[in-house]
């Protein structure tokens, strides 16, 4: 039976004779229509319309930039291999960016680099593999069973250099007779050149893998290395306790404490003694952007505009003199934990509130925090002790899985990573669950301060990376490029709690701080100078301006600490 198959396949194979250019030249076709129906979809619904001259145009010059750049590297005996990779990496990038609204851009490549097995694992289903092989198997059984004519390599090669010269000087062409509304499309939708595939991945990729400040072995730039605390004459014979919880995927507008229509915050709208902002910004759109900005001590502008890398708060407030410690239970720090303790908090198998794939909710971190705690400090005498918590939060698409079975009030919800499946009310009902159980964790991790350090000066602050698209405009999830992103997935929560003991040593009032930032616009820009100013470090990077509780110190306290 075997051999039958075999020469069955033989058969057809000889009666599927054809030649490398014609190969790559349907390949390229294949993926400019197939392959890009996101990208011609979204160009029919644009508002302007697409007249019949550019929509020809256009879908001519997007095949032969593809089989411009498929020639380059199909030739020889990377023919086929080069010819199924690209089929099979439009057909998985189209799958993304039909259903989740998403684009590839750099930023997007860099966070699928970045995502860990369990992250992934979420973002499998069967929808998706049923989609991918319905989209590819027809081309590339073709590629498989074609009988390539037989050439030389220099003959391949050179054959190879003339279809990509001729597919770039044709897309030249093309791009030239509808350069107006070309120009105009481009310019006035960015999306767009992030939908052309998978030149958007082939760009993106090379992008992130030739910059220097990618590497993970790049050199550090040493700042704040004057870094000192400064003890004002208030202080308590015990050293200052802070908690920097880092959210994940939290979106202001989908918590009840900033004026959300569902009480997702239940026990943080009985406080009187936290401070929420509404009105707080993140410094991009996905983890693996805002994570190394918010740490940084420059704005957003300069951190994305930076020509070497800076070390970041943590290695400043080490310096300083404080003990520093992070508690991971996401995909890792992105590197900003690397000089001081840390701990990836995963894979606990006796604990009920871990799964068997070793993901655990964020509650369980508290268990064992007060073991944590007291951990050798890294410098001579503890000043204080800064501890960061990186929370799994409402990280997607797997929504469901961020909340417990008693944190479930919003029903019904959807119970699959392929949030197509459910209908959006579903998706937001499982989400904003997700708000719940973070909001549980934000006044437990309050309650654990006050009643385990209930006279030294503790504080806690909370601030999510990024926000989430919860099915606007058919876009889900997060990592839009951040000057097309919807404000959903920039608007962020930032909350801050401080004991009495706190606010006496650091003489700053939270009523203060909430009616100094209640209207005003903060961003991750302000979170290095606050975290500084709060626990009283001094040194030359820390802008007073940008310190939310700055303008709520008294003149007479030497915590006033100014530019040096």
């Amino acid at each position: 039976m075997k051999n039958n198959n075999q020469s069955f396949l033989q058969k057809i194979s000889a009666h599927l004779t054809v030649g490398p250019a014609l190969l790559i030249i349907a390949t390229g076709l294949w993926i400019a229509t197939i392959g890009n129906i996101p990208l011609w979809k979204a160009l029919s619904q644009l508002p302007e319309g697409v007249d019949a001259k550019f929509f020809t145009g256009f879908l001519t010059a997007v095949a032969a930039l593809n089989i411009s750049l498929i020639a380059i590297f199909a030739w020889g005996r990377l023919l086929k291999p080069v010819l199924i990779f690209s089929i099979l990496t439009a057909s998985i990038t189209s799958y993304f960016m039909l259903n989740y609204g998403i684009v590839i851009d750099p930023g997007m490549v860099r966070n699928t680099i970045q995502t860990d097995v369990a992250e992934a694992s979420d973002l499998v289903s069967v929808q998706m593999l049923l989609t991918v092989v319905m989209l590819s198997a027809v081309p590339i059984a073709f590629i498989c069973l074609a009988n390539v004519k037989k050439t030389t390599a220099v003959g391949s090669l050179a054959t190879s250099i003339a279809l990509s010269a001729t597919g770039l000087v044709f897309s030249i062409l093309c791009i030239f007779l509808i350069y107006q509304p070309f120009s105009s499309t481009m310019r006035n939708h960015t999306k767009m050149r992030y939908l052309i595939n998978p030149l958007n991945t082939f760009y993106s990729t090379i992008k992130v893998a030739t910059n220097p400040l990618e590497r993970t072995n790049a050199e550090l730039s040493k700042i704040g290395q004057d870094a000192k605390i400064i003890t004002p004459p208030a202080e308590t014979t015990a050293a200052p306790i802070l908690l920097l919880v880092v959210g994940e995927t939290a979106r202001s507008e989908s918590f009840g404490l900033n004026g959300y229509e569902r009480n997702t915050t239940p026990q943080l709208s009985q406080r009187t003694d936290i401070f929420s902002s509404k009105n707080a910004w993140s410094c991009g759109t996905s983890t693996a952007e805002s994570l190394p900005c918010m740490f940084s001590h420059m704005s957003r502008e300069k951190y994305f505009s930076r020509k070497q890398n800076y070390e970041n708060m943590l290695d400043v407030l080490s310096r300083a003199g404080l003990s520093v410690f992070w508690l991971d239970n996401q995909s890792g720090c992105k590197g900003i934990c690397a000089r001081v303790a840390n701990e990836q908090f995963k894979h606990q198998p006796n604990n009920p509130l871990c799964d068997k794939e070793g993901v655990c909710q964020d509650a369980a971190m508290l268990d064992s925090l007060e073991e944590r705690i007291k951990w050798p400090p890294t410098n001579t005498g503890d000043k204080g002790k800064v501890i960061v918590l990186h929370q799994m939060g409402s990280h997607g698409p797997a929504y469901y899985k961020r909340s417990s079975m008693q944190r479930k009030p919003f029903q019904p919800e959807c119970k699959s990573a392929s949030l197509q499946q459910c209908t959006q009310q579903e998706v937001i009902n499982a989400y904003d669950n997700s708000i719940v159980e973070t909001d549980h964790f934000i006044n437990s991790s309050i309650e654990w301060l006050k009643n385990k350090f209930p006279s030294t000066p503790t504080a806690l602050i909370y601030v999510s990376d990024h926000g989430e698209s919860l099915g606007e405009n058919n876009i889900y999830l997060h990592g839009l490029p951040y000057s097309i992103a919807p404000n959903v997935q920039k608007n962020i929560p930032w909350i801050v709690w401080l004991s009495e003991s706190m606010m006496a040593s650091r003489q700053k009032n939270l009523s203060c701080i909430a009616e100094k930032n209640n209207d005003r616009a903060i961003s991750h820009d302000n979170y290095f100078h606050t975290v500084l100013g709060l626990m009283n470090v001094q040194t030359d990077v820390y802008e007073k301006s940008l310190d939310i509780t700055a303008p709520c110190m008294k003149k007479e306290s030497v915590a006033n600490i100014t530019n040096m």
